[in-house]
This record gives C-alpha cells, sequence and structure tokens, in this order.
C-alpha cells in the first residue's frame, strides 16, 4: 500500500528461520562428580602457603599521637577584661546608637506664593491634607505621612525637618521638586543600647580576633619545642593540651578488628597520612583545620609489617587449596 519494495530474498530468509527448529542437550559437571578429594600432607599444604604468602602479610600498624591547639585549650588566654570591653564600646559609641526617625507629612506646591498660602492654612486648621486646597486646583499635591531618617531625605528639607519638633508645620522649604510645607506628626528619638546589653556580642567578636592571634602564637611556639627536640607528649603536658592517642591503625586508619578508632579529630584522614610519613617519635609540622585550629602529630611506636604464621592460616590456606584442585579437576 505504502509502495515499500521487499527483496524476494529477505521474504525468503524470514520465512526459512521463522519455520526453522532446533534441540540441543547439555550437563552439569560439578565438585561432586570428581568423588571425595584426598586431603594434602601438610608438607604439601605448607608449599601452597608459601606460593600465597604474599596474600596472608599483615599490613604495618602504628600508633600516633595527637594534640589540638583551638580556643577551649587557651583557657584564660582568650579572655578579655571589662575595662577593654568598656574601652571598644565607648570608642565605637556610635554603633551602638538607633537613628532618629520621625513621621512626616507634606505638601508641595509649584512656587513659593502657594506654598505661603498652604502654610497659612495648616497653621490654622493644623490639618495638612486639607490646608493643600487653599492653594488653588493644581497647584499644590499632598503627600501622606512618611517614615524617616535625616540621612534619607533631601539635603534641603532634612536639617530642618530634624530640626523641628513634633506638631510643627514647617515653612515652606524649596528643593528641586518644588516647594515642601512639611508637618512633622512623630519623633522617635534615637537612643544608645546600654554597655551590659551589648558587652557579650563585643566580648565574642573581640575574642575570635584575640583567639586567633593567641592560638598563632601558641602554635608557633609549640612548634620550635619540638624543633627543639621536645617530645609532643612533653609538649602537651607543660603546655596542658590534652595528648590523644589513636591506638594502633593501618595506612588506612582502621583497627586490626578492620574498624576505625573511636576518636572524634577534625582532618583525620590527614592526620593518619601524615602519621605514616613520619619516623617513629618525630612530629608533623603545624597543620591547620577549617576552623582556625592547629594541630601536630607525631609517631608513638610503629608494628612493622609482618607475615601471619602459617599454623594461623592453616584453616584458610586448606580451604583455598581444595577449591583449587576441584577448579583443575573440573
Amino acid at each position: 500500500v505504502s509502495g515499500v519494495h521487499v527483496p524476494k530474498q529477505l521474504v525468503h530468509d524470514g520465512l526459512r528461520y521463522r519455520n526453522e527448529w532446533r534441540r540441543g542437550e547439555y550437563f552439569r559437571l560439578t565438585s561432586a562428580d570428581l568423588g571425595a578429594e584426598k586431603d594434602p600432607s601438610e608438607q604439601e599444604l605448607k608449599a601452597f602457603y608459601d606460593s600465597i604468602a604474599k596474600e596472608y602479610a599483615l599490613p604495618e600498624y602504628r600508633t600516633l599521637s595527637v594534640i589540638v591547639l583551638d580556643k577551649k585549650s587557651l583557657g584564660d588566654a582568650a579572655k578579655l577584661s571589662d575595662d577593654r570591653l568598656r574601652q571598644y564600646y565607648n570608642d565605637n559609641i556610635n554603633d551602638y546608637k538607633s537613628v532618629e526617625i520621625r513621621v512626616i507629612s507634606q505638601v508641595v506646591a509649584i512656587d513659593e506664593d502657594s506654598a505661603k498660602l498652604v502654610f497659612a492654612a495648616a497653621e490654622k486648621a493644623k490639618d495638612l491634607q486639607k490646608a493643600a486646597g487653599a492653594a488653588g486646583k493644581g497647584k499644590a499635591n499632598y503627600i501622606k505621612s512618611g517614615v524617616f531618617a535625616e540621612k534619607e531625605m533631601p539635603v534641603e528639607l532634612s536639617k530642618a525637618a530634624f530640626g523641628a519638633e513634633a506638631g510643627k508645620v514647617l515653612a515652606p522649604l524649596k528643593s528641586p521638586l518644588g516647594w515642601h510645607v512639611l508637618y512633622i506628626e512623630k519623633i522617635t528619638p534615637s537612643v544608645t543600647k546600654p554597655f551590659e546589653s551589648v558587652k557579650a556580642d563585643i566580648e565574642k567578636d573581640l575574642s575570635q580576633d584575640k583567639a586567633s592571634e593567641a592560638l598563632y602564637q601558641r602554635a608557633n611556639k609549640i612548634d620550635d619545642e619540638i624543633a627543639g627536640g621536645k617530645t609532643l607528649a612533653e609538649v602537651a603536658k607543660e603546655n596542658g593540651i590534652s595528648e590523644i592517642v589513636i591506638e594502633k591503625i593501618d595506612a588506612h586508619g582502621m583497627t586490626s578488628d578492620g574498624k576505625k578508632p573511636s576518636v572524634t579529630l577534625p582532618l583525620f584522614d590527614k592526620i593518619v597520612e601524615s602519621g605514616f610519613t613520619l619516623k617513629k617519635d618525630a612530629a608533623s609540622p603545624l597543620m591547620e583545620t577549617p576552623d582556625g585550629a592547629f594541630m601536630i602529630v607525631s609517631v608513638k611506636d610503629v608494628l612493622p609489617s609482618a607475615q601471619q604464621p602459617f599454623e594461623k592460616a592453616h584453616t584458610d590456606v586448606l580451604t583455598r587449596w581444595k577449591a583449587n584442585r576441584q577448579m583443575k579437576g573440573l
């Protein structure tokens, strides 16, 4: 119908294979068909073990010592006196003052004479919106009250607006927008936060800077002490810092039972990596953590890689020997 031409050979092959059928047979050969396998002699099994001995090598284990220099380790060194906090408060008193704000409504007139008419009417009626009509139709527009800080007003208006008392109607003032008559509806004065209410925030900000500086100085001091020959344990004791000991881990940070040690340390993988590049009793350079602390790692002990004894691996080796023989027999 569509005009597609199908070659006769294609039709012939399709029909021939569609009607073709085949029959097949198969069988399964398992280790059970081999019959009972004779156990190897101890000499044969030992020879097999020697051929795969590398697979039974135990990894090298190390015991690492770590100290962490953080804000907590500084103790009183990061504390600030009340006098220092109050001095900072007084030096930055403007940062603790709220801005005076005023609620102001206004009329903007097209010329000074129209603005004077509005001003005169507003002084009598104390109603700026009604007073806008005194200028005549289309000559003055009333703008409803808004909240302003001094910096938010045009400079031509701000000084007078923030120098007047609440309830005052101001005489006409000129700006690039026209002539303004302002009505000061409400004043919320500037308030200075008391020292006690901001003391904690000041201490937090300043102590962070002081702690960072103190940490850097302490870290360099400890680095010099280690370079002078002191051990990490001695340095930790003299500086009142806890020494964290990670017992017997391999180069992947795992204990002999295949688990990670139960210690919580920042940059644990980096500690392990550094610890396996050092000689026994040697200490690493200072390592800085993302939160600004410092760490040092040293090697307390090294347990070299060793061959697992044949006797201990005997059962596993026998199982592997049998599996190997079965594969060869099949």
